[in-house]
């Protein structure tokens, strides 16, 4: 049926040598193939999550110059720093998709008071600082001391659920250093 070739060691010796460094040379391409800048780039760019408010044509501008990087060389962390710096962005899900597509899910910050003419209060007590033409209109307007946000947030919380039933709703606050309200 079949016969079985002998090879002497030597040459058994130098036939695995050389499937060696066949194996390391393959290896070695592909991964300079995969580090190549470029490999494999972005065809799809996919924003869900509240991306209403965002400038989607300038977050596209920002990130423009990463997404050329392609699938394997893409720096996630610094991706998501740029994107979360852009107003009204709480935080950013980057997911790659095979081949081609990267997945960008934002969460928005939910405006609930005006913080002492200067920053906005979310729905959890957090301050954050869009640009002052981008408030929205009719927001409640909150005086209180510098670092008393959370609890000013869980005061505002207990008012409105006082208010509520009676269909009312508070339109300033005003919290003094020693905490006295107005």
């Amino acid at each position: 049926m079949y016969r079985k070739i002998h090879l002497n060691k030597p040459l058994r010796q130098l036939l695995q040598i050389f499937a060696m460094v066949c194996v390391a040379a393959i290896s070695f391409i592909a991964w300079r193939l995969i580090h190549t800048p470029g490999f494999l780039p972005f065809k799809t760019l996919k924003i869900t999550g509240d991306w209403q408010s965002v400038n989607v044509e300038k977050l596209e501008d920002k990130i423009k110059p990463l997404l050329q990087q392609g699938f394997f060389n893409i720096d996630i962390g610094q991706l998501q720093g740029i994107i979360e710096k852009m107003p009204w962005i709480k935080t950013v899900t980057i997911k790659r998709l095979w081949p081609h597509t990267l997945i960008i899910h934002i969460v928005r910050y939910q405006a609930v008071a005006e913080w002492n003419n200067h920053a906005l209060l979310d729905q959890t007590g957090i301050l954050f600082t869009p640009p002052k033409q981008t408030y929205p209109q009719h927001l409640l307007k909150i005086t209180a001391p510098k670092g008393s946000n959370k609890r000013i947030f869980m005061l505002l919380t207990q008012f409105n659920n006082l208010l509520k039933p009676k269909k009312l709703s508070l339109q300033a606050l005003f919290v003094s250093q020693r905490f006295a309200i107005r």
